[in-house]
């Protein structure tokens, strides 16, 4: 689903945002894949991964170096 979403966006647009607080489509895709990874973790019982205990907002936001491939990719 997050493919078809982000279908059209080049790796600049990704990141982009329409207000200073919203995660915009990188974001968006980085917060959802950390959401599966932890709710795998649950389910599936094994320890989280290091250091996702104190991640932060500013956190979803994608860094200069990743591509739109890299965030569908995680």
């Amino acid at each position: 689903m997050l493919r078809v979403a982000s279908c059209g966006f080049t790796d600049e647009q990704a990141p982009a945002t329409s207000t200073p607080s919203a995660p915009g489509v990188g974001g968006t895709i980085k917060q959802v894949a950390f959401v599966e990874r932890y709710w795998m973790d649950q389910t599936l019982e094994r320890s989280m991964e290091e250091g996702t205990e104190d991640i932060d907002r500013d956190s979803f936001h994608p860094a200069l170096t990743e591509t739109l491939d890299d965030l569908l990719d995680s």
